[in-house]
């Protein structure tokens, strides 16, 4: 594997023992660092794709390298220690009701056997982190959806993974939540952290203009940089023609991308706009910055 690359999947094919194909000859790479949507309808391929990065699933054929490990020759013996440099961020939060927020996030770091000295350390910088400080001693049934969800974020950053991969992350949440939660993972990403993100919120995606992949039925059918959800399904190449109404319109929005792509290179961090959700949104956001201003002064030195 490529030392420019976290992620690299060569012609992967995985088909389950009901005979569905859930992914058909996928390739692409990911670089350090990347934040990239993952889009499609229900059963395209994303959840079998996360599957097959956290080892829950084994490909049928083709490689995928997960920083520097071929997953596909990996001894199960160590899948835990590769899925150390992963944080996994759910749709339905999966916490633990009868612990802590402080509890949940700690777990994290003791299922892989962190010492305590390090845990009372990190934890509350974690909870921090997502604003959440103030609600280390209640309980995930007394959190708004939106803490619930910032509550994962610091169980997946905890462990300082290389790589987040979040799963519908904003799927039970209300528009505002949703781009707070966005927002956030923008900031973990500015960090240097790789985020993965399967999604269906059309306006999150338009908004942020990252990096998208699409899958339909299993088959990877575009990626594009600084792109938007504009391609619909029904403009893949299975059922394209030229000319009709909303591939028309994605044959515009398409080159209106290319042509911006420069321009977007150059300005895209000034052109993401961090939604004004909350006073606590802007502390997140605040507290990233001075963060990355005192690291860069210290390697000034």
């Amino acid at each position: 594997m490529g030392h420019d690359f976290i992620i690299e999947l060569k012609d992967i094919v995985k088909v389950y023992n009901t005979g569905v194909s859930a992914l058909d000859h996928v390739s692409f790479n990911v670089r350090p660092g990347e934040f990239i949507f993952v889009i499609g309808e229900s059963g395209a391929g994303k959840s079998t794709l996360i599957k097959l990065l956290t080892c829950e699933e084994k490909a049928n054929a083709g490689k995928i390298f997960l920083d520097g490990f071929d997953l596909s020759r990996l001894p199960r013996k160590f899948v835990p220690f590769l899925r150390r440099k992963i944080g996994m961020i759910f749709q339905d939060f999966r916490l633990i009701e009868g612990k802590t927020v402080y509890e949940n996030v700690a777990f994290a770091m003791e299922i892989i056997g962190s010492k305590p000295a390090a845990i009372k350390r990190r934890v509350p910088l974690a909870l921090t982190q997502v604003g959440l400080r103030n609600k280390a001693e209640v309980y995930p049934n007394q959190l708004s959806g939106g803490e619930a969800q910032r509550l994962g974020i610091a169980r997946a950053i905890v462990n300082n993974p290389s790589l987040i991969l979040a799963d519908e992350p904003t799927g039970n949440l209300d528009p505002d939540n949703g781009e707070a939660i966005m927002a956030l993972l923008e900031c973990i990403n500015r960090e240097g952290t790789t985020v993965i993100a399967c999604t269906h919120d059309k306006a999150l995606v338009d908004r942020m203009g990252k990096r998208v992949l699409e899958f339909l039925d299993g088959k990877l059918v575009r990626d594009e940089s600084h792109s938007t959800y504009a391609a619909q399904l029904g403009c893949s190449d299975r059922v394209f023609k030229e000319g009709s109404g909303p591939c028309r319109d994605f044959v515009r929005q398409w080159e209106y991308n290319t042509d911006l792509e420069d321009e977007l290179k150059r300005r895209r961090l000034k052109d993401f706009k961090v939604p004004q959700v909350d006073d606590m949104q802007k502390l997140i956001i605040d507290s990233y910055e001075r963060r990355a201003w005192r690291r860069q002064n210290r390697k000034k030195r």
